[in-house]
């Protein structure tokens, strides 16, 4: 259970970090 939670933790900040490296290359590309 403690592994678990801490695989979904780290999916959550991959999808978090992903999702800012987005914005700042749509921000830089603009």
């Amino acid at each position: 259970l403690y592994t678990d939670t801490k695989k979904n933790k780290k999916k959550t900040h991959i999808i978090i970090v992903k999702s800012i490296h987005s914005s700042l290359r749509s921000e830089s590309n603009t």
